[in-house]
């Protein structure tokens, strides 16, 4: 595998804002993703021996973006400036907790066994009704891996916002779903403050008990990760596949192979496939809930 240099990356994001992607900057940014493999299993380790070393009980997964979120994200409005070679998260590493306590001290933890690239960002104190997390970028400047570290709570409402899709993901979704997003949103600042009362906890508390349960379950907590690679029919909303690969160098390959294999025999427009590293299949029902729905 080549290593592109930093012009030649920055060069490819510029093509792939300004036209259609050609199948040749297709596979160069494939190319690209596949530097970052290394660099996510490193970190990925680091984290969980970090968090796991501290007593801090945790769920830890980990993913490489795909190909059409790198490009949609260079397309927005807002990106216009992005620079490819410099995006936060071509991979990243989606931490959970049980609550605020636990987060600080995770934070902490892994912000001392690990370099980081810049500051963290520190989204808890947004209100009720918007994103709540902190987000760690680790690495190499050239090879950054983002990690969101969120309290259950926290998971709960991102979860919900990602299941109404990019415009909501992005900070525009409907009145409806803005209304459903401030009362959710309520109920996790209680959740995380030691409260579950107020008018939406009956919406509410049920999803939470899921995932807490989840959270919990001997089977989704270890400290060694695997690669999953999963199938996801968007129009019948059903998981149609989750394989396992060994937690190594080549089992990842393996992986990343059958990713590869995956996408390129099944519409993009109908099925998401996702590479996932993780400790069990039951953690990822927590850490990504709505690929594995009940």
């Amino acid at each position: 595998m080549m290593t592109l240099s930093g012009k030649q990356i920055q060069k490819l994001g510029k093509r792939l804002k300004e036209a259609d992607a050609s199948a040749e900057d297709l596979a160069l940014l494939d190319e690209f993703r596949r530097e970052f493999d290394d660099r996510l299993l490193a970190i990925s380790g680091d984290v969980s021996s970090a968090v796991h070393s501290a007593g801090i009980r945790y769920l830890l997964a980990g993913r490489a973006k795909r190909t059409k979120s790198i490009i949609r994200k260079l397309r927005r409005q807002a990106n216009r400036d992005m620079d490819l070679s410099r995006m936060d998260d071509i991979v990243g590493l989606r931490v959970i907790v049980l609550d605020p306590v636990s987060q600080q001290d995770a934070i902490d933890v892994i912000r001392r066994a690990n370099k980081e690239v810049r500051e963290p960002f520190d989204y808890r104190h947004l209100p009720a009704g918007r994103y709540r997390a902190v987000h760690l970028v680790l690495g190499e400047p050239s090879r950054r891996v983002e990690v969101q570290v969120r309290t259950l709570a926290q998971h709960l409402w991102a979860d919900a916002c990602e299941r109404f899709g990019e415009r909501a993901k992005e900070g525009d979704p409907t009145d409806d779903e803005q209304g459903y997003l401030d009362k959710l949103g309520a109920f996790c600042v209680g959740i995380d403050g030691g409260s579950v009362d107020g008018p939406a906890a009956s919406d509410f508390l049920g999803r939470y008990r899921v995932l807490h349960s989840g959270f919990t379950t001997p089977q989704a907590q270890g400290e060694q990760m695997h690669s999953y690679v999963v199938t996801y029919n968007t129009l019948t909303d059903q998981l149609v596949r989750c394989e396992k690969f060994p937690s190594t160098s080549e089992g990842r390959r393996e992986a990343l192979d059958f990713y590869k294999y995956q996408v390129s025999h099944l519409l993009d427009t109908e099925f998401d496939v996702l590479v996932l590293n993780s400790s069990s299949e039951a953690a990822l029902r927590v850490t990504h809930p709505r690929y594995f729905p009940e």
